[in-house]
Formats: C-alpha cells, sequence, structure tokens
C-alpha cells in the first residue's frame, strides 16, 4: 500500500492503482473513500491524522515577511482572491487539470494554530514521524 498525496492505495495484480482511503482532506472524485480518521478511535491517532492532513487542507500557502505593512498585506490578499475569481485563469487551471481552491488567511491561519497546539501525548508520538533539526 502507498499513498498518493491523501489517498492511501494499493497496487493491483496489472499494475493499476486502487484507491481505498483518503484523509479528511477531500480530492475530486474520491469524495465517496472513507476517511483515515474515522478508522481509530484513539484521540491521539485521530490527533495524528489530523496533523497529516493539515498540509493538504492548507496547499501551497502565500506567505508575506514579518512586518509587512497591513495595508500591503490586504492589498495582496484581495488581489490574489481576484485572480482566482478570473474566468479565464480558472479555464486556464481545468485545462492543465490542476485542482484549485482559494483558502483565506484565516483559514490558513486556524489550520496551522491546530497543528501546533497538541497535547503533551500527541507531541509524544509525533516525534516518531517527523524529525526537527538537522
Amino acid at each position: 500500500m502507498g499513498r498518493i498525496g491523501g489517498i492511501g492505495a494499493s497496487r493491483g495484480s496489472e499494475g493499476t492503482v486502487h484507491p481505498i482511503i483518503r484523509s479528511s482532506v477531500p480530492s475530486p472524485g474520491f469524495e465517496q473513500l472513507p476517511v483515515d480518521e474515522t478508522f481509530t478511535t484513539n484521540p491521539v491517532g485521530n490527533a495524528l491524522m489530523a496533523i497529516k492532513a493539515t498540509p493538504l487542507a492548507i496547499g501551497r500557502a502565500l506567505a508575506a515577511p514579518p512586518g509587512t505593512p497591513s495595508e500591503r498585506i490586504s492589498l495582496l490578499t484581495k488581489a490574489l482572491a481576484a485572480a482566482l475569481r478570473d474566468v479565464e485563469l480558472q479555464a486556464d487551471f481545468r485545462k492543465s487539470q490542476i485542482d484549485f481552491r482559494h483558502i483565506s488567511g484565516d483559514e490558513v491561519l486556524r489550520g496551522f494554530t491546530a497543528l501546533l497546539r497538541q497535547s503533551p501525548e500527541v507531541q509524544q508520538q509525533l516525534v516518531k514521524y517527523i524529525k526537527f533539526g538537522g
């Protein structure tokens, strides 16, 4: 079994890939698959799976450096939202088969906050899977 993005998959005998499970972040065409977080009643296991899904939910976040004036942040935020509403740009995304969705800065902040505010028990388990530092 392997993973393709947020989708768990097994390889069939003919080399075909059969998706069997997904993360809590829906992927177009795979919404019917069971969500991995539903297969545990253990709160630590559930938290670890949610942590694993957070980067997929946030996607490619855009950020400005610390100290950027709030007026500039507001201008950049509005410009990005407007660009992503552009019909021609959306057509280009579809033609290139790029799935996109505008995620507000508030949503990204909530995701990072949830990711970083974990119980000591979850943190102890997390270090088994994520190595910090060099």
